[in-house]
């Protein structure tokens, strides 16, 4: 589906009618909370919660209750989730790895398909299962039920805050055709504003079909092998050199960190669509302008995020300090920076020598960057 066509599509839910004639949300959804065997196919359609961009996939869930143990199983394009009595197995296409981890561990697939969503809004919202749709509404040419559940909705300091969810449900068979969740909150420092939705369309639903086929079997591709985590090496430690690293300003001129030496360095080496990145901005931006004036310099570099996608971020959550570009050796020479997860700092001394590196975001790691600076800039 094209963007032109989805953004028409969201348009449409809202030219409704109303309608004389429906279910109980509680009715329509039975089927799903109380079956044997289920299986459907679908298409997703995900809004990132950090950017704008609209992420597809294919989904084909299978799901058995009917012996004593339950059995799930979700593939989509590049990933798959298995799930039985004793264990859970994630599948990821793209290199032939597999993971075997404890049966409860949380996995995207199964745990935010249609139907354990449904299953979470209902008993966290008891309410929820006693809506009767108040209008109807269009899809490709088609009128369905429109169930719409908004458990709160308020605003504050200019914003709205709340959550949805939608079901359009087909008007002569009660079968779903299409699954929407959104919602409009602040991330955990309680500023930053996001939105998301994603979309399940469904297909080809099957609840108790006596040609359902067994999904026990857990055998995994003979070609798949176990995943090997990568081996974590220590952050470089105070005093060792700063290897080099390439960049480009935003004129597209090619700079090194050993252009800036002289000066205090923070290096921020950042992911757009990593939610503790985002929550480090704001402490970005006090730096750059609390020690900007007093020879700090932040740099910061995207090393896996498009040019785009960057410079949408910097204007979305207002960034305030300098932001660099990748070169074709910015990737490889990140690697000598001996970093694995996003936001990675390394605050550099006036000598180009490492004064402290630190992984991850939190206040308390806010406090010790802070620190370095202040013995740095002396």
């Amino acid at each position: 589906m094209s963007i032109s066509r989805y953004i028409l599509l969201g348009f449409i839910w809202f030219l409704t009618v109303p309608n004389s004639n429906a279910q109980q949300l509680e009715e329509v959804l039975r089927p799903f909370l109380n079956f044997k065997t289920l299986s459907y196919t679908g298409n997703l359609v995900e809004k990132g919660v950090l950017d704008d961009k609209l992420y597809r996939n294919t989904i084909k869930a299978s799901f058995d209750y009917s012996g004593k143990d339950s059995v799930q199983k979700v593939h989509k394009k590049a990933y798959a989730a298995w799930r039985d009595a004793n264990k859970l197995i994630t599948l990821d296409y793209s290199d032939s790895t597999y993971k075997v981890k404890e049966r409860n561990e949380y996995t995207g697939p199964i745990d935010d398909s249609f139907l354990e969503r449904i299953k979470r809004t209902a008993n966290k919202y008891p309410t929820f299962l006693k809506e009767i749709p108040k209008r109807d509404s269009v899809l490709d040419g088609k009128t369905y039920y429109l169930y719409e559940f908004t458990p709160y909705d308020s605003v504050s300091n200019n914003k709205r805050f709340y959550e949805t969810t939608k079901l359009l449900v087909d008007k002569k068979t009660f079968v779903p055709a299409l699954y929407r969740f959104e919602f409009a909150t602040t991330l955990m420092d309680n500023v930053t504003y996001v939105t998301y939705f994603v979309d399940q369309y469904l297909h080809n639903i099957r609840i108790n079909d006596p040609n359902f086929k067994d999904i026990s079997d857990m055998t995994l591709p003979a070609n798949f092998k176990t995943y090997v985590p990568k081996k974590r090496l220590p952050m470089l430690v105070e005093g060792t050199d700063v290897p080099s690293l390439s960049f480009l300003d935003q004129e597209q001129q090619p700079l090194d960190l050993t252009n800036f030496k002289g000066k205090v360095i923070l290096l921020n080496i950042s992911l757009v669509a990593c939610p503790h990145s985002v929550n480090s901005v704001k402490m970005l931006n006090d730096f750059h302008h609390t020690y900007g004036d007093q020879n700090l310099v932040i740099i910061s570099v995207y090393p896996v995020d498009a040019a785009e996608d960057v410079q949408n971020m910097v204007a979305k959550f207002n960034i305030e300090y300098p932001y660099y570009q990748n070169t074709k050796n910015t990737q490889v020479q990140l690697k000598e920076f001996q970093t694995l997860g996003y936001p990675a700092f390394y605050v550099i001394d006036k000598n180009a020598k490492i004064k402290a590196g630190f992984e991850g975001y939190s206040d308390e790691i806010a406090k010790k960057i802070k620190a370095k600076i202040e013995q740095s800039i002396l």
